[in-house]
């Protein structure tokens, strides 16, 4: 879509992850585009809201005192987990399957740090009552917590194309904010823009009449 502004330093990544889109787009009628923001049709490509989880929709967060944090990369789940241990003052839920060995490995301060296996049933437990995210470049989670107006923190994992787009897409939003490391949490002051227009283009949007629509011009 032209209105998408992909990151720079990663042309190369850029340039394979089109011609696969391209390739892709020839067996298709349309294309759905999941979004941060409404966008207007271009091609045979419509621009959509995320999908949110029935368990979010309607829901209204109450800010807690923790941070719910969740990486792909377990090298950033490490960093994070120490980064709480260095500063007790800091609290933190991080969803993980990293083994247990692995995770306590350090004992220092670890009573702030609260270390779960990944619970999809959990984590939006967790969202709902957490003061803000942090993670990686994951579109759903990130999704999720702007419906329910959550600051997010987002670091990518280096070199990791798709993340890099999904951060850069979610901080024209306003309603997140990009780190490039855990260290750079201590000095972060961060509030979120309103999530308001966003929040309604979700709970408004009608994915059936779109699916119905686009069937029926298929067919023609």
């Amino acid at each position: 879509h032209p209105d998408f502004i992909h990151p720079h330093g990663l042309e190369g990544d850029f340039f394979w992850q089109q011609w696969l889109n391209r390739i892709m787009r020839r067996s298709f009628h349309h294309c759905l585009a999941l979004s941060f923001r409404a966008g207007k049709p271009h091609g045979n490509i419509r621009v959509v809201p995320p999908v949110i989880s029935l368990k979010i929709l309607g829901s209204v967060a109450e800010k807690g005192a923790y941070d719910l944090c969740y990486f792909l990369n377990h090298g950033q789940t490490l960093d994070a987990i120490a980064h709480y241990r260095e500063h007790p003052g800091l609290r933190a839920e991080v969803f993980t399957d990293l083994p247990p060995e692995k995770v306590n490995s350090e004992k220092v301060n670890s009573e702030n740090v609260k270390v779960q296996t990944p619970h999809r049933e959990g984590f939006l437990d967790a969202m709902l009552t957490c003061r803000r995210v942090i993670t990686t470049g994951g579109f759903d989670t990130t999704a999720e917590a702007f419906y329910l107006g959550v600051p997010v923190v987002m670091i990518p994992t280096h070199r990791h194309y798709e993340q890099y787009c999904n951060v850069l897409d979610a901080t024209r939003t306003r309603m997140a904010f990009q780190l490039e490391e855990m260290a750079d949490l201590v000095e972060l002051d961060f509030e979120p823009a309103g999530n308001g227009n966003y929040r309604k283009w979700v709970d408004q949007f009608n994915f059936v009449g779109l699916v119905e629509e686009l069937v029926r011009d298929a067919k023609h």
